[in-house]
């Protein structure tokens, strides 16, 4: 590790550094906070908002004092045929988790609150080959209120995804009809003692 200070108008100055930690594993760490700029995560990986045939989606950071949140809408005609044969519309959000390696993490966790309560997104895990939903309804309620989600990372590996290289996080509403709005902060894996 190598700490280095460039030449500045000062000769003098003071560097304060805390909290350094070496692991061999990773097993809890803060993915997105909503506080860096805006479009990328504390990982250097981008987070958007999608949607596929006749549904829409938007996302807007915010402040929820004292910090910035992430605001996504959604709506159009979710849950509605698309086309001939060729599924049904949706919309979602999805940030890049860069093919971090979680085995170790245990856990998935974030804090959110829908603007009308009651807001049910799909959350998937992708490992870049395969991706698979978890209803959110089983691991917490969305209210008007700011709640922490927790869902264990085994509700994905034991449906065949790979947790040693994740590649995104996707909030999905599909299925049925919606159209809403959800707030999201502190995205993390591992402990929710952070």
């Amino acid at each position: 590790m190598i700490f280095a200070v460039s030449e500045s108008l000062s000769e003098r100055g003071t560097l304060f550094i805390d909290n350094i930690q070496f692991h061999k594993e990773l097993s809890d760490f803060l993915v997105q906070d909503f506080e860096t700029e805006e479009g990328s995560n504390l990982m250097g990986g981008h987070h958007a908002t999608y949607a596929y045939g006749a549904a829409a989606a938007n996302g807007v950071y915010t402040t929820s004092s004292p910090n910035k949140i992430y605001g996504i809408s959604y709506g159009g005609s979710i849950g509605e045929v698309f086309g001939y044969d060729q599924g049904l519309n949706f919309a979602g959000w999805t940030m890049d988790l860069k093919g971090v390696n979680c085995a170790g993490c245990g856990s998935l966790s974030f804090k959110i609150k829908g603007a009308e309560g009651g807001e049910r997104p799909n959350i998937y895990l992708d490992d870049g080959n395969f991706r698979w939903p978890v209803d959110i309804e089983r691991y917490g309620e969305v209210t008007t209120e700011w709640s922490t989600v927790t869902i264990p990372l085994e509700e994905y590996a034991k449906y065949g995804v790979d947790l040693t290289h994740l590649a995104e996080i996707q909030f999905i509403f599909e299925w049925e009809k919606m159209s809403g709005t959800i707030y999201v902060d502190d995205v993390k894996f591992g402990s929710d003692e952070m």
